[in-house]
């Protein structure tokens, strides 16, 4: 599984088949909408989804974790999708085998837990926005004064393809556009829209563990 580098104002960064973002001069790695505890509720309202999708979100962030040893984690929101249950419990096991880097919080519309929570995972929460030039990290898109780069998640972006012995799909990808780049949605059963790229937008798809260059 090999990442992907690009250069956004004069800084190198690498697109993950899992779906973070590491940015190499800050030794930061950056994680969008995990929705952790997402499939634990469902499946205490009933809904028989395999608790092997649970398993599968720890895997992948134990996997990216140990691929770039960042000294630092930034989760840009909606890590935790539900009122507390124990994939919670689970998810701060994994958080504490890697007490050497440093986790940071952006809140998203789904951060519903009291910060105690978060503080007894040594977890920093940040209610709006993280500046550190030339980017500002934020949950959602929205209108920035500060003349910075933004990188932001919360639209969980698909992106259509389509092939000879393929038919169409929509897949996870990496949105970026002129000053703006929008993550995937980390974690698994977390749905896809889909963007309607423009010319000049740069689309990195996600397909069987490679990221793939999308010409809009």
């Amino acid at each position: 599984m090999k990442d992907f580098e690009i250069v956004i104002e004069g800084q190198k960064l690498f697109l993950h088949p899992l779906k973070g973002l590491f940015w190499e001069e800050k030794s930061l790695l950056i994680i969008g909408d995990l929705h952790f505890g997402k499939i634990q509720h469902f499946r205490n309202s009933g809904i028989g989804l395999p608790e092997i999708a649970i398993k599968k979100n720890l895997e992948n962030l134990i996997l990216i974790l140990n691929y770039y040893e960042p000294k630092e984690v930034l989760f840009l929101g909606d890590l935790f999708h539900s009122r507390y249950n124990q994939e919670w419990e689970a998810f701060s096991i994994v958080i504490a085998r890697f007490n050497s880097i440093k986790f940071t919080l952006l809140i998203g519309n789904h951060d519903t837990l009291e910060s105690s929570i978060y503080e007894k995972a040594n977890i920093k929460i940040v209610d709006d926005f993280l500046a550190i030039e030339p980017f500002i990290f934020t949950h959602e898109p929205q209108e920035i004064k500060l003349d910075l780069f933004q990188i932001s998640g919360h639209i969980h972006p698909g992106v259509k393809l389509s092939g000879k012995g393929v038919g169409a799909i929509i897949i996870p990808c990496f949105y970026i556009q002129k000053r703006q780049a929008i993550l995937p949605a980390f974690g698994y059963f977390t749905g896809l829209y889909r963007i309607k790229p423009k010319k000049g937008d740069l689309i990195y798809g996600i397909v069987n563990q490679e990221i793939l260059e999308i010409k809009p």
